[in-house]
C-alpha cells in the first residue's frame, strides 16, 4: 500500500552528535531523546521540514498527559490510577530526568525558552502517541500518566519509537478482523504497509498499536475504544487484595494469625507482586481469573495445617483446581468485595470528576470537557468489567459445586460386590440381635 524511504524517517540520532553520544552511554533513554528532538524541530528549528508543518498544525493527542490537573482525580479507581498511586508527578520527571539532558545539550539546541515542563509536554505527548515500535515503561505506584524518563529505567529491545510520516496517520483497532494492514521492512532500506488482505472501496486501513488494555490506549494515545477489547483488564493493587480478603475473611472467622508471614512467603516465592491484572477473554463478557491471584487468596485463606503443607511443597503456584469447601467461599468472597470496593471508587470518582470539570481552568491542551468524557468513559468500561468480573467468580462457585454433586454421585453408585458384603452383614447384624434380643427375655423369666 506504500513504500517510505529510511532516509525520511524521524529517529532520536536527529539530535545530533551530542544527544547521540548521550543515548549511546545509557546517559539518555530513546523515548525522552525523540521527545527532544520533536521539541527542537517544532519550538527551535528555523526551516522546518514539510512533516512538522503538519504537526506543528495538528491538534494535540488527548492523553491524560495533557489534562488540566484538576481532572486526574476523575481516573481515580482505574486501572491507570490505584489507591495510594500519585497521578501529577510528571513535573518531579521534568526536573530529575529532562532538565539535566537539555543542560547538556546546550542552549543552542535548547533554548531557556523550551526548558520548561509546559513546553516539553506537548512534545513528550506526540513520541507516546505517534512513536512507532517503541516501549514505554511507567513505574507502578509513582508516574501513572507519565512514562519513566529515567536513564536507569528498564532497557527494550524495541528498534523505536521512530517517527514514520504518513504512516503514523494509520488508526488502531483492538479487533483482529477489523485489521487489514501490517508494518514490514522492504527491500531498498524502506518501510512499508502490507495489506494482508483485500480491502474494499471506502474502507478505513486499520492496524494495531500493540496489545494494549483499554485503559493504556487512553494513557499512551488519548482514545478509548467502544468494542470488547480481549487484552483489556482490571488492575487491582496488593493494597486493594489484602482489604477484600480480610473483610471477607473475618466473618467466615478464616483470617490467619501469621497473616505477615503468609505475605512474606508469597514475597518470597515472587507470588506477591503490587498489582495483579485480571484480563479478559476472546469471548466477549468473559474474564480469565488468574492463577496469579488466586494462589494469592487460597494461601491467606488456607488453615493452618495447609499453609506449612504448602510452604514444605516449595510454595507452589495453586489454582481453581485446588479450592475446596473450605477456602471456595472466602477467595470468591474476597474477589467480589475486591470488584465491589473498585466499584465504588469508581462512583466517588464521578462525583468528584463533575465538581473538578465544573473549576477546571481551560488552559491545558485538552479541554475539561474532553477530559471527562473520555474518563466517563473509561469508568463505564471498567464498569462492564466489574461485571464481566462477577461472572467469572460465579462460574467459579458453580464449577466447584458440579464437582463436588459429581462426588457425591459417585460415592451413591453402589458396587455389586459391595452390595453383597454389606447384605451379608446386614444378615449377621440381624443374627446378633436376635441373639442378644433371645439371651434378654431368658434373663427377665428367669
Amino acid at each position: 500500500l506504500g513504500k517510505l524511504p529510511f532516509d525520511l524517517v524521524v529517529r532520536a540520532t536527529s539530535g545530533g552528535p551530542i544527544l547521540t553520544e548521550l543515548m549511546e552511554k545509557g546517559q539518555c533513554t530513546t523515548v525522552l531523546g525523540m521527545a527532544l528532538v520533536i521539541l527542537h524541530e517544532l519550538r527551535v528549528a528555523g526551516n522546518r521540514s514539510l512533516y512538522f508543518e503538519f504537526l506543528a498544525k495538528s491538534e494535540l493527542p488527548t492523553m491524560p498527559l495533557l489534562w488540566p490537573k484538576e481532572l486526574l482525580i476523575s481516573l481515580e479507581g482505574t486501572s491507570l490510577i490505584l489507591p495510594g498511586a500519585s497521578g501529577a508527578s510528571d513535573t518531579a520527571v521534568f526536573e530529575q530526568d529532562v532538565l539535566p539532558i537539555m543542560e547538556k545539550l546546550g542552549k543552542d539546541y535548547m533554548p531557556d525558552s523550551v526548558r520548561n515542563l509546559e513546553a516539553f509536554r506537548p512534545a513528550l505527548a506526540w513520541v507516546m502517541s505517534r512513536g512507532l515500535q517503541g516501549s514505554l515503561c511507567y513505574e507502578y505506584g509513582k508516574t501513572c500518566i507519565c512514562p519513566t524518563l529515567s536513564a536507569d529505567a528498564p532497557r527494550s529491545e524495541a528498534v523505536g519509537p521512530f517517527f514514520a510520516p504518513l504512516f503514523d496517520l494509520l488508526n488502531h483497532t483492538s479487533v483482529e478482523a477489523e485489521r487489514c494492514t501490517k508494518l514490514a521492512r522492504g527491500e531498498n532500506q524502506t518501510l512499508e504497509i502490507h495489506a494482508h488482505r483485500d480491502l474494499e472501496a471506502g474502507e478505513e486501513i486499520l492496524w494495531s498499536y500493540g496489545p494494549h488494555p483499554t485503559s493504556e490506549l487512553l494513557r499512551t494515545y488519548g482514545f478509548v475504544e467502544h468494542v470488547w477489547n480481549p487484552h483489556s483488564g482490571l488492575m487491582f493493587s496488593l493494597d486493594e487484595i489484602k482489604a477484600g480478603f480480610l473483610k471477607v475473611a473475618t466473618l467466615y472467622g478464616r483470617k490467619p494469625k501469621n497473616f505477615k508471614a503468609r505475605l512474606t512467603a508469597l514475597e518470597e516465592a515472587n507470588r506477591l507482586p503490587p498489582a495483579v491484572t485480571v484480563f479478559c477473554a476472546e469471548e466477549p463478557g468473559e474474564m480469565v481469573l488468574p492463577e496469579q491471584l488466586l494462589t494469592m487468596l487460597q494461601v491467606l485463606a488456607m488453615t493452618l495445617a495447609e499453609y506449612k503443607e504448602w510452604v514444605k511443597g516449595g510454595c507452589c503456584e495453586l489454582g481453581q483446581e485446588f479450592l475446596d469447601e473450605g477456602s471456595l467461599p472466602v477467595v470468591c468472597g474476597a474477589l467480589l468485595a475486591i470488584s465491589a470496593s473498585k466499584s465504588t471508587r469508581l462512583d466517588e470518582a464521578a462525583e468528584k470528576a463533575t465538581a473538578a470539570a465544573a473549576t477546571a481552568a481551560a488552559t491545558a491542551a485538552v479541554s475539561p470537557t474532553q477530559a471527562a468524557n473520555l474518563a466517563s468513559e473509561l469508568r463505564d468500561h471498567e464498569k462492564q468489567l466489574l461485571v464481566a468480573l462477577k461472572k467469572a467468580v460465579v462460574k467459579l462457585t458453580v464449577a466447584e459445586e458440579d464437582v463436588e454433586e459429581e462426588g457425591e454421585e459417585e460415592e451413591l453408585q453402589s458396587d455389586p460386590e459391595q452390595e453383597v458384603d454389606d447384605a451379608e452383614e446386614a444378615q449377621e447384624e440381624e443374627k446378633t440381635e436376635e441373639a442378644a434380643s433371645s439371651s434378654a427375655k431368658r434373663q427377665r423369666v428367669a
